[in-house]
């Protein structure tokens, strides 16, 4: 009998033990997207604001403003996007098929001139 109950609490921790879920796999680090928004005389547009979709998605991934030189940095899954920069009076600056590639010291950089 005690030989069954041993037997029995082994055959429990045992198949406990095997439905244990792995540990989960660290999430990959993000890739990072970069640019400039510009007007056509070369000046920074700070006040611009710059979306990024994941491309074939219509869902906006996000938005940022750029800094006083205009520039903007995004942590990003790698993968292609499709950005855009708006601003008052001006047209909408278009950049797509942008690809991510997930690396620490890359940064991918696009340029996104506004014109009036």
């Amino acid at each position: 009998m005690k030989r069954f109950l041993l037997l029995s609490l082994l055959a429990i921790f045992c198949l406990a033990a095997a439905k244990k879920k792995p540990a989960p796999t660290p999430a990959t680090p993000p890739g990072t997207l970069g640019g400039r928004v510009y007007s056509r005389s070369a000046a920074p547009m700070p006040d611009a604001a710059v979306h990024v979709w994941k491309e074939k998605e219509k869902k906006e991934t996000a938005t940022i403003h750029p800094d006083e030189k205009g520039e903007f940095r995004f942590p990003l899954a790698e993968g292609t996007y499709e950005v855009q920069a708006t601003a008052a009076g001006r047209q909408p600056a278009v950049a797509v098929r942008i690809t991510v590639v997930v690396h620490p010291q890359q940064v991918t950089w696009v340029n996104l001139e506004m014109v009036p």
